[in-house]
């Protein structure tokens, strides 16, 4: 299958989405953005998380430190990838290859907790 030769460059390497890679050339501290930008589904996770820790094993409060500190500090780790993406995609091609590295991030990410899943409750 070739490469179409429309498609930006950043988009498309043999046949997989490139667009990380083409940010961290152009732009470091918006491949640093991802992440923090990212992480704004924590806060329901680890509130589930450590209420099934709490509820269901039996784990006490003093031990849960990490799971109750994340239902709401990620809220401020994805406002601080934001002021980074404002601060630093000022042109509209780096505004492009940043959104479409956070959309892989974010199906990459989907992937791997299905992974994990699937290994952890298949029967």
């Amino acid at each position: 299958m070739g490469t179409d030769p429309l498609m930006p460059s950043y988009l498309v390497e043999g046949g997989q989405f490139n667009a990380v890679n083409e940010l961290r050339k152009e732009s470091p501290e918006l491949t640093y953005a991802l992440e923090p930008f990212l992480e704004r589904t924590l806060p329901a996770i680890m509130r589930v998380t450590g209420k099934a820790l709490r509820d269901h094993y039996g784990f006490r409060d003093d031990v849960l430190g990490f799971f109750d500190l994340h239902t709401y500090i990620d809220i401020y780790h994805e406002r601080f990838g934001a002021y980074i993406m404002a601060k630093y995609a000022k042109s509209r091609r780096i505004q492009e290859i940043f959104q479409t590295a956070l959309e892989t991030r974010r199906k990459n990410g989907s992937k791997r907790f299905r992974a994990v899943y699937d290994v952890l409750f298949k029967k």
